[in-house]
């Protein structure tokens, strides 16, 4: 079977050996790797030609970027891609050596139970080389993934999700190319989440399953965890607020506690019940992160899991409120994230009738043997 994998990398030098080392032991070996090197300014490109040099039994391809923009990095690999099936692998990430046949596998016998399916992916997990780390991963399996992202959740068996993380995930390469490629809109976050609301919008099935599992070493402390989740709340508010199809996806709680906040700070002296309010909050959030952690039999997990718990959803909170006060002008755009833009929301009006590409003009693919369908 051929599938053309794709990593896109950016000063990943310390971790994208382990990636590439990944994929040469995969039991299904993918007919190409393509890495697109998303203008690194350390020496990831010199251990990627390294890697190939020494790795001729794996055909890996390197594209050298000068500008550092994950949308449109994303949109080169499938374009010059030579398969009718893309699979999606970050540089930070580590796969398991049944990780491609079981995407391939997975996405098959979802496409012959619904042709309307025209993807696969399976959930990222950080490795558990500390107790924050675990705590991040407890936290993933258990409170985070009750709000039903696609980015945390590992359901018990396949399920439809509004987009799929691209790294661990396999397409339908024409569905891709359907509706334009990536949106040049999110040159460092959001890009797979935004191209998945597309998709769907398209009356396209996403499926997302329990496995295959990848290890996913974004972050190396609590510090690196809140910064990635401050991106991901402004970036997750900026296309909820434009984007019909994930409205409700807004929870409720991530709304509220910066209020909660604002209220015990600036009205605690004269409003108790505003402190006592977070006070309950707090007492609430120990008691479950303990009776988490008791449940999976790691009580010593119970402190870091509620700082885990209380930091995120104040870092996701920060940045969505950021986001909402810079579209309301209401703060100076120098204050906003200045890698997030806002897209197209005339792209998200529904399904229509005829496909369209709302990212771009719609684009060719190489040659590829079309007389054999990609999952024959």
């Amino acid at each position: 079977m051929n599938i053309s994998v794709i990593l896109v990398v950016h000063n990943e030098e310390r971790r994208i050996l382990r990636a590439l080392r990944s994929l040469a032991k995969q039991s299904m070996r993918p007919s190409e790797v393509i890495v697109i090197d998303n203008a690194s300014t350390d020496d990831t490109l010199s251990a990627v030609n390294k890697f190939k040099e020494h790795h001729s039994n794996l055909n890996v391809q390197v594209v050298k970027r000068g500008v550092n923009h994950l949308g449109e990095a994303r949109s080169q690999g499938v374009r010059i891609s030579r398969s009718h099936l893309i699979a999606f692998l970050d540089g930070d990430c580590e796969a398991p050596t049944d990780w491609l046949n079981s995407l391939y596998l997975s996405l098959k016998e979802e496409i012959q139970n619904n042709p309307r399916v025209v993807a696969y992916g399976g959930p990222q997990r950080l490795p558990e080389a500390s107790r924050v780390l675990k705590a991040i991963n407890l936290a993933l399996d258990t409170l985070f993934g009750l709000s039903g992202s696609a980015q945390v959740l590992r359901p018990l068996s396949a399920t439809t999700v509004d987009h799929l993380p691209t790294g661990n995930s396999i397409f339908l390469k024409k569905s891709l190319l359907d509706v334009g490629l990536f949106s040049s809109d999110h040159p460092h976050v959001g890009e797979d989440y935004e191209i998945g609301l597309r998709l769907v919008a398209q009356d396209h099935v996403l499926m997302l399953g329990p496995k295959p599992v990848v290890i996913n070493d974004c972050a190396n402390h609590l510090g690196d965890w809140l910064k990635r989740m401050y991106r991901f709340g402004h970036n997750a508010w900026v296309l909820r607020s434009l984007m019909p199809v994930a409205k409700k996806q807004v929870l409720g709680f991530v709304i509220a506690l910066p209020v909660i906040l604002f209220l015990w700070i600036f009205l605690g002296f004269i409003a108790p019940a505003a402190a006592l309010s977070l006070l309950v909050f707090t007492l609430l959030l120990i008691v479950t992160s303990l009776a988490t952690a008791g449940l999976k039999g790691n009580l010593s997990l119970g402190a870091p899991l509620f700082w885990v718990v209380l930091g995120t959803a104040l870092s996701y909170s920060l940045g969505a409120l950021v986001a909402a006060l810079d579209s309301a002008g209401i703060i100076p755009k120098v204050l906003s994230s200045p890698r997030l833009s806002r897209p197209n929301p005339g792209a998200f009006a529904g399904p229509p009738k005829k496909r369209v590409a709302p990212a771009g003009k719609r684009v060719r693919a190489p040659h590829v043997d079309s007389s054999q369908h990609p999952l024959h």
